[in-house]
């Protein structure tokens, strides 16, 4: 008989008289061989009666090796699990007239596989019981379905469609706004979609998809971007509305010009002393008054039209001039002035021209009315607009907006840019919350600092032509 150090080999006779061990055998089961050899069942290892299991399998068995595994006990008390491997020993007529077994110790193989099992309980558990829905889908066709949770089987009735329809409209999302959800129009539900490529059982390629519900964090976005956009909207018609008599002044000066060049050509034209020299003259003053005029409205339409943000390469001049033709306005009627301190030769910037200057406005009559409140004599009424390179981040261009007003007190600069607060007795209270979100769409911040020597500092930033993910 085999010596073997690895199996354990044990001989019996019909009725499981143990006739030969060997030295591994001992070993394996904790017993010394004087405790084995004679014994028959149930032997001392067992801890329940395997015979009927044994004589079960050996009335099947030919001469074919029948495996049985069973938990087992030494006699330190140590359980472990054995592998029995039994032959029926055949005489020369083919009749058995005992057995010979081979045992192993398989005990760190079914620990393993106990993990595994236990760990795949856990995940299959875990897996089941997320929100999200989870499914694995054959790949390049998605035509078979793996693996579904069970929210993904409510959601899709367990077939591969729905989840190969919402990959097919992830994968055809721009990556920009792949983060806002997609749409799925037969369920009329907004996902979160996650993908991973992977190997499935069989080395079979496969996709697994992570969807998860956002609808109604969604839908509360949509209807806060609304509301924004309203609230904007509302805003830039109270300037206006704020504005009008200084407007309707602003608008008289270009008109009565028209008027009196007019006037003073139709006059000279009848007493017949009207030259081509001061008729050229006349219309071409006339034209420009016109095209004075024309810029006022021009600038008031677009201000109160605009709706949707527009991220596009604008210069800084552009932004700057096209505002100061309505600050300067409100600059006339609160016996203010307006400073710039701007460079030549600034980098042209990406950014919604029309809210840029709605920012810019906004936050110089904020700054204009603060002065004028507070009664401040005409010369201290100066607002000084810097725009330069940031200097923290030179793929930036920095606005400030620089007042020597009353200032703003610290304990209410935490409210400052909230909805609807305000420290005037007329308005909305939205001003500020809306300029902190346009500075935000442009990819800054709003914030206030006091000035030296008394009075604000507003400033915010907005990328430049060139900076990463803002190239034209």
């Amino acid at each position: 008989m085999s010596e073997s150090a690895v199996v354990g080999l044990r001989v019996a006779d019909l009725s499981g008289k143990i006739l030969y061990v060997n030295e591994t055998f001992p070993r394996i089961v904790g017993y010394p061989a004087q405790d084995l050899l004679g014994r028959e069942p149930p032997y001392p290892y067992w801890i329940e009666n395997l015979m009927p299991h044994i004589e079960a399998a050996l009335s099947h068995a030919d001469s074919t090796a029948q495996t049985l595994r069973f938990q087992a006990k030494k006699k330190n008390g140590d359980l472990f699990w054995a592998e029995l491997r039994l032959s029926p020993i055949l005489d020369e007529n083919g009749r058995a007239f005992g057995t010979i077994g081979a045992l192993f110790d398989v005990t760190p193989l079914v620990t393993a596989r106990q993990r595994v099992e236990d760990a795949n309980e856990r995940f299959t558990r875990v897996v089941e019981s997320m929100a999200s829905a989870i499914a694995v889908l054959s790949e390049p066709d998605r035509s078979t379905l793996f693996f579904a949770n069970r929210s993904y089987r409510t959601l899709f009735n367990d077939l591969p469609y729905g989840g190969a329809r919402l990959l097919k409209r992830f994968e055809a999302t721009p990556p920009s706004v792949q983060s806002e959800g997609i749409f799925d129009e037969e369920s009329g539900r907004w996902f979160d979609v996650r993908l991973q490529p992977i190997v499935w059982t069989r080395s079979e390629p496969a996709v697994m998809m992570i969807a998860t519900d956002i609808t109604e964090r969604r839908e509360l976005e949509l209807a806060r971007e609304a509301q924004l956009r309203r609230a904007e909207s509302t805003h830039r018609l109270v300037t206006m509305g704020e504005m009008a008599s200084s407007l309707a002044h602003e608008l008289n000066q270009p008109l009565a010009a028209i008027a009196n060049y007019a006037n003073a050509a139709a006059t000279m034209l009848a007493a017949g002393t009207l030259s081509k020299e001061r008729e050229a003259q006349s219309f071409s003053r006339i034209e420009n008054q016109a095209q004075r005029a024309g810029r006022i409205i021009q600038r008031i339409r677009g201000f109160a039209r605009k709706t949707d943000a527009k991220l596009e390469p604008v210069a800084v001049q552009t932004v700057i001039q096209e505002t100061l033709e309505l600050a300067n306005i409100q600059a006339r009627k609160l016996e203010s002035s307006i400073e710039l301190h701007v460079p030549e030769n600034l980098p042209l910037m990406m950014g919604d021209g029309v809210m840029l200057e709605q920012l810019l406005l906004n936050l110089l009559k904020n700054g204009m009315e603060a002065c004028a409140g507070a009664n401040l004599p005409p010369e201290r009424r100066v607002m000084r607009l810097y725009a330069e390179i940031d200097p923290q981040d030179a793929s930036r261009i920095r606005f400030s907006i620089v007042d020597h007003g009353p200032g703003i007190p610290e304990e209410l600069r935490s409210k400052l840019f909230d909805a609807f607060y305000s420290t005037k007795s007329e308005g909305m209270g939205m001003g500020l919350n809306i300029c902190r979100s346009i500075a935000e769409l442009h990819g800054g911040e709003l914030i206030v600092k006091t000035t030296p020597g008394g009075g604000s500092t507003f400033s915010f930033t907005v990328p430049v032509i060139g900076a990463e993910g803002n190239k034209a």
